[in-house]
C-alpha cells in the first residue's frame, strides 16, 4: 500500500466501487481535499480508499474514509489501519472525531469495528444523522489515547 495526495483523479478511479455517493461528487472531493490531510490508499497502482481528517479548527478534526467494495481484506485490515493508526497518533488534533452510519449489514459491522481498532471511543447515538434518515454513531478519540 501507498499513500498519495488525494486529487479528483484518486476519486474518480474509487467512483462506482465504494457504497457512497460522495466521491462521484467534485465539489464535495475538493472540499474534503481543502479542510485537510487527505489521501488516496494505493494498491498496485489503484485507489482503494480515500481517507483524511477535516480540521474543524479548535484542535478538532473530523476523520472520514470511503473505502472500495472490492477492497482486498488484508489490505484493508492490516496496511490501511497501521497508516490510518500511525496519522491519528502524530495528529496536531486534541480530539478526533468520526460516525459511522448503523445499519444492519456486515459493512456498517466492520466500521463500527473499524473505529475501535484505530482506537475511538463510542460517544453515543446521533439520530437521522445520515441524509436518508439513519441512525448513525459517534465516536471519539483525544490525543495520547491508546
Amino acid at each position: 500500500m501507498r499513500l498519495e495526495s488525494l486529487t479528483w483523479s484518486h476519486a474518480l478511479a474509487l467512483a462506482g466501487r465504494v457504497n457512497s455517493s460522495v466521491v462521484h461528487d467534485e465539489n464535495h472531493v475538493r472540499e474534503l481535499i481543502a479542510a485537510g490531510p487527505a489521501f488516496a490508499c494505493m494498491d498496485a497502482g489503484i485507489p482503494f480508499a480515500l481517507a483524511g481528517v477535516a480540521d474543524q479548527g479548535f484542535g478538532r478534526g473530523t476523520a472520514w474514509a470511503y473505502v472500495a467494495d472490492d477492497a482486498r481484506p488484508a489490505a484493508v485490515a492490516v496496511s490501511l489501519t497501521r497508516a490510518a493508526r500511525r496519522y491519528l497518533d502524530a495528529a496536531p488534533f486534541r480530539r478526533v472525531e468520526c460516525i459511522t452510519v448503523e445499519g444492519p449489514s456486515e459493512w456498517h459491522r466492520a466500521c463500527h469495528r473499524w473505529a475501535l481498532a484505530l482506537g475511538f471511543d463510542f460517544e453515543g447515538p446521533a439520530p437521522a444523522w445520515a441524509a436518508d434518515g439513519s441512525d448513525a454513531l459517534r465516536w471519539f478519540r483525544l490525543r495520547g489515547s491508546p
